[in-house]
């Protein structure tokens, strides 16, 4: 079985906005058209709400690549 190799990755680096990554900016890379892309996710947020919307985010769309 061959690995998924991206031609795309699509960097979000936030900090105590787990709402807006949950309701606007991962639900949007959700809509695109391709798969071809890797999300990769830099949190510096004092809690850990962020870590559960990307988590909740890649347990719904399993078919996208979330890191």
């Amino acid at each position: 079985m061959q690995s998924f190799v991206p031609t795309l990755s699509v960097m979000i680096a936030t900090k105590n906005r787990a709402e807006e990554l949950r309701t606007i900016s991962l639900p949007s890379l959700a809509k695109q058209d391709t798969r071809d892309f890797e999300v990769i996710v830099w949190d510096a947020s004092e809690d850990d709400a962020s870590q559960v919307a990307v988590e909740a985010f890649a347990a719904a769309y399993f078919d996208l690549t979330v890191r």
